[in-house]
């Protein structure tokens, strides 16, 4: 019974606000436009905010963790070169083949993972989102790399585009202003700590309702072989070999927690966006969102119940 009672309570207050965002788009009460702003609003104010406001107040001391770092770059390496594997074997055409690449390894942990581990752990919040700072980059390179090597002869791979995505990012920004003004203990005067933690607040809530909104226009019926093969890939096998390699590696307890969340995120909304900018294939991309989105609730919860039925986490 408890194991029920911590997993409702770390997972679905999340999917449930990502079906009330569902339910309120279908009923035209959120409209394209408002998700459009609100989705900027988040990536660029709200969700730094969060970031900002986790970090500076812990010390960068405890949760400088290369261990961490190191498998988190070489599970998303793995996970990404599995992707190309498998989108070589399907022999996809390029436009699909960089949609479905991005799709395999990009999780949306920026808000489902952070939303998650905050339920599950609050102690670990701070940590995790450090650990943003250096997924995100890695994140952009790999996506763009993964969108415009299929589309070489149509598109040219601008590694000054690449660094100035990394430079400009507002997680990045704020992370590292947050890691300097841990760094010399500095404190925020008491109004803007409150102004910050208002803007964080506002991540969470409007950042799922505005997954939920978005996949209300997601199509199940585009390529269905390569959307489900993508998804299954993102939840099941990529959470799979890398908890398990984890585990071999020797984390436990909130590491594992850290890293189990990370691999099992389903794919980030942001993919869709991206393979849209850039020429892929993004119909394919939101069937993918879509498909990992829904079957993650099951897929996540599974992993939660076997990792501290077992003593893990």
């Amino acid at each position: 019974m408890q194991q029920l009672i911590f997993i409702a309570n770390t997972v679905f207050p999340v999917f449930i606000i990502i079906g009330l965002g569902y339910v309120l788009q279908r009923l035209n009460i959120l409209t394209p436009q408002f998700n459009s702003v609100s989705s900027k609003i988040v990536f660029n104010i709200a969700l730094p905010a969060l970031v900002f406001n986790e970090v500076v107040k812990v010390d960068i001391s405890n949760i400088m963790d290369f261990k961490l770092i190191e498998y988190i770059y070489i599970g998303t390496f793995v996970t990404f070169l599995l992707a190309w594997a498998v989108a070589v074997f399907f022999k996809t055409d390029p436009e699909s083949k960089g949609a479905f690449i991005q799709a395999s390894f990009r999780g949306n942990s920026a808000i489902i993972g952070v939303a998650l581990i905050g339920n599950a752990s609050r102690a670990m919040l701070g940590k995790t989102s450090f650990m943003l700072a250096f997924v995100i980059p890695l994140y952009n390179v790999l996506a763009v790399i993964a969108l415009a090597f299929p589309l070489k002869n149509k598109r040219k791979l601008s590694k000054i585009q690449v660094l100035n995505e990394i430079l400009t990012n507002p997680l990045i920004i704020c992370m590292i202003l947050a890691m300097i003004l841990s760094g010399l203990h500095i404190k925020l005067p008491e109004v803007l700590d409150r102004s910050v933690s208002y803007l964080a607040a506002l991540t969470l809530p409007l950042a799922l309702m505005g997954i939920g909104a978005t996949l209300s226009n997601g199509s199940w019926k585009e390529l269905p072989k390569l959307a489900i093969t993508a998804s299954l890939i993102k939840i099941v096998v990529v959470p799979l070999l890398l908890t398990t390699g984890a585990i071999w590696y020797g984390f436990r307890g909130g590491d594992l927690l850290i890293l189990f969340i990370l691999f099992s995120s389903p794919t980030a909304i942001v993919s869709y966006v991206m393979a849209d900018a850039m020429g892929a294939n993004s119909r394919l991309s939101s069937s993918i969102v879509l498909i990992s989105t829904i079957l993650s609730i099951f897929t996540i919860s599974a992993g939660l119940i076997m990792l501290r039925s077992w003593g893990y986490i």
